[in-house]
């Protein structure tokens, strides 16, 4: 699967990403089983760009799930929607922590 620079990063992300609101089960995903396989699939398929964002419910929790395995196989991204400094290192303490990452 051809990919690109992030941004003005060195990383390299497939053209196809994974947007975390559907990987919620109160935002449109099906349950946390359906969730895992599709992030399986993803990643089987060579995906390795996964978006979240703290807002989306259970979304990083589930992406957590299957990042116990299959953590080096992407790149995460989450959003913070806090503006104080202090605000949004306690968000990243805990999307890492959902995450399964840090």
């Amino acid at each position: 699967m051809k990919k690109i620079r992030l941004g003005r990063t060195n990383l390299e992300v497939t053209r196809w990403g994974l947007g975390g609101i559907p990987l919620a089960t109160g935002m449109g995903g099906k349950d946390e089983e359906t969730i895992q396989q599709v992030l399986h699939a993803a990643l089987d398929y060579g995906i390795n760009f996964i978006d979240t964002s703290r807002v989306y419910m259970d979304s990083e929790t589930n992406i957590g799930a299957v990042m116990k395995t299959r953590r080096k196989e992407c790149i995460l991204a989450s959003k913070s929607h806090r503006r104080g400094y202090d605000e949004v290192l306690e968000d990243i303490e805990e999307s890492l922590k959902e995450l399964q990452t840090g």
